[in-house]
């Protein structure tokens, strides 16, 4: 993986507000967390093929995640990632998901 201490970024969104298609993940990635910007790494490369098999423009898009963090734990010399963000990690992102996208929550 890496070594201890490399990364850990905030990972915000990139394209247009008022774009027609929002793409919004659960959690960056190793490499976004290292660049700082979403969808940069596999799932990205994977996410611009389906867009370009679509006819979908990426710089027409607005993508982001829910947790803005890359989640990992040390072992050994280097940082592993947690997969798949807990309830606990989630809930607290919620209001800065809606305040960045303008979309409210239907649940009350």
């Amino acid at each position: 993986m890496r070594p201890l201490g490399a990364g850990n970024a905030n990972c915000f969104r990139r394209g247009r507000r008022r774009a027609k298609v929002f793409l919004i993940g659960e959690q960056p990635g190793n490499e976004e967390d290292l660049t700082g910007k979403p969808f940069v790494g596999p799932a990205g490369r994977l996410l611009d093929a389906a867009l370009e098999e679509v006819g979908i423009d990426r710089s027409q898009t607005y993508v982001t995640n829910v947790v803005k963090h890359f989640k990992w734990e040390p072992r050994g010399k280097a940082a592993h990632p947690q997969k798949n963000p807990t309830l606990r990690r989630l809930l607290p992102a919620v209001p800065w998901l809606q305040a960045e996208t303008g979309f409210e929550s239907n649940r009350r």
